[in-house]
């Protein structure tokens, strides 16, 4: 957590998050790379066996669709884990005297966007990430470093917020 001033505290992913994030991405890359090799080299060893020898249709179109899909779901984890990437550096979260801002400064991320504590109506964790439901939009942010005093500082913002609206 930086704080620049007593109206401003900013939280972000550690440099231990950051590095594994990165390295992560390095690792499925790397892998990635490694089952394409394979993937092309038995694609054109198993046509020309098939050319020579005797297999059914159904069975070279099944060999076919089983290494397509695999490139498919590799594919999937590599972009999976490049998103984990630009969540993980790219996120901040911002708490003011009255407000809640998360913002993705490599990409603007769905679940972003600014709140008033006033409008804040509850804290929600979530499968992979936490959730700030208000009024009318939902903040979400994975788990940022110092995460308990994140959610004391947003509850701080909601008491404070409440207590200077005028009674109905």
């Amino acid at each position: 957590m930086a704080t620049k001033s007593d109206d401003l505290a900013v939280f972000t992913h550690s440099i231990v998050h950051r590095t594994a994030a990165f390295f992560i991405v390095g690792l499925a890359i790397f892998f990635y790379l490694k089952q394409f090799k394979f993937v092309t080299r038995f694609y054109r060893d198993f046509l020309s066996q098939a050319q020579t020898s005797i297999h059914s249709p159904a069975y070279i179109l099944a060999i076919k669709t089983s290494l397509i899909l695999g490139l498919i779901a590799g594919f999937l984890v590599v972009c999976l884990t490049i998103y984990t990437l630009v969540d993980v550096w790219g996120l901040k979260i911002m708490v003011t005297e009255c407000s809640v801002i998360v913002i993705n400064t490599l990409f603007p991320f769905p679940g972003t966007g600014e709140m008033l504590g006033s409008e804040i109506v509850e804290m929600r964790k979530g499968a992979f990430r936490f959730h700030l439901i208000g009024e009318k939009s939902v903040l979400s942010f994975s788990g940022v470093d110092r995460i308990d005093r994140l959610f004391y500082l947003i509850s701080e913002c909601k008491r404070r917020s409440r207590s200077k609206m005028p009674e109905k």
